[in-house]
């Protein structure tokens, strides 16, 4: 029903009784509610595909925030083994030389 139609049937019909009698009027009224209805359930519809979509987005964010904190870990690991082989192979170099050289083992 457009602005004009509803504008004209409040000309027209602006008694409540006048109209209430009008088979025309109440057919096209209940017309108007019916479109109104599925409008609404369509939006409904749309609104649960955001919904959908706005929820795989948020589990996959989850997933990759997931993968990032293991990586993390992996490469927090991987740095204390380098760090902990780094310094035991200095040890090491240290303890050759100064045995090479006659002395004891500096660390």
């Amino acid at each position: 029903m457009t602005p004009e139609r509803i504008e004209e049937i409040k000309r027209e019909y602006s008694e409540p009784m006048k109209w209430a009698g009008d088979p025309a009027v109440v057919l096209e009224l209940l017309a108007a509610l019916e479109e109104a209805q599925q409008m609404l359930e369509g939006g409904s519809y749309a609104i649960a595909d955001v919904i959908a979509e706005r929820d795989t987005y948020h589990m996959q964010l989850i997933e990759a925030q997931q993968t990032i904190a293991r990586q993390r870990e992996a490469l927090e690991k991987i740095e204390e083994e380098l760090t902990d082989d780094t310094t035991e192979r200095a040890q090491q170099i240290n303890a050759i030389i100064g045995a090479a050289l006659g002395e004891g083992a500096e660390s």
